[in-house]
Parts: C-alpha cells; sequence; structure tokens
C-alpha cells in the first residue's frame, strides 16, 4: 500500500507566509506535576521574549527544522508541594522557603532549541535489502 502524502516544497506550508513568530510574555509560570506526586515543578519567569523559525533540515530524511531562541529574564525553578495528593511521604520534604524548595535561580536565562521535523522514511525494495 502507498500513501500519496502533500507535496515536500517548502512553499506550500504556512511557513513560507509566517516565516518568523515572536512572542513577548510579561510573566508566566510552567507548572509539572500531577495529584499523584507529592512535588510539583514550578518554573517561573517575569519577562520572556522568544522567537520561532524555521529552517532546512541537517538530514536529507527530515522536512524540516524547528528553531526557538529566546531570553528569559528573573527565572527561579521551584518544587512546591502539590495541593491533592494524598499519598504517604515516604521522604521528608525538601526545605521550604516562601512559595516553594528553589531549585535554580536566574536574572537571566538564554533558550536556544533546535530539532528536526522527522519525515517519511522511504520505502526499502527487496533488491536493496538482498544486494
Amino acid at each position: 500500500v502507498k500513501v500519496k502524502t502533500e507535496s515536500q516544497d517548502p512553499t506550500s506550508s504556512w511557513r513560507s507566509l509566517i516565516p518568523v513568530i515572536k512572542v513577548n510574555v510579561s510573566t508566566g509560570r510552567l507548572a509539572f506535576g500531577n495529584h499523584y506526586q507529592p512535588q510539583t515543578l514550578c518554573i517561573n519567569f517575569d519577562d520572556a521574549f522568544l522567537t520561532y523559525t524555521t529552517k532546512p533540515p541537517s538530514s536529507h530524511l527530515d522536512q524540516f527544522m524547528h528553531i526557538v531562541k529566546g531570553k528569559l529574564e528573573n527565572v527561579r525553578v521551584m518544587l512546591v508541594p502539590s495541593p491533592r495528593y494524598v499519598g504517604l511521604q515516604n521522604d521528608e520534604p525538601p526545605r521550604l522557603m516562601g512559595e516553594g524548595f528553589v531549585v535554580m535561580q536566574s536574572n537571566d536565562v538564554d533558550i536556544y532549541y533546535y530539532m528536526d521535523e522527522p519525515g517519511l522514511v522511504p520505502e526499502e525494495t527487496e533488491e536493496s535489502v538482498e544486494g
């Protein structure tokens, strides 16, 4: 069964219409956790300036490369108690100061994130496998 896919032409996608996306966030919080864990990982920041774009892939099998570059100010990574956790506390919780246990704190953080968008793997023929 052969599946027909969309054209891999870079001009046929939204990325040609909007090549760069810039996002400015005045204050934000990312939380990773749930009520099955005693602690929740929280990342707080005051200002974030992020730029997203794409460029050609590093491998011929990939479609394109995602790029996110940015700068965050007044970043704090903390472990805070999960409010709805009902399980047993096996370990002593970390020492809390204010909102939670501070894992990392910095005035300025630079972010560079690169990720290739995988493409379809070409189908191998029996001749090339035996070859």
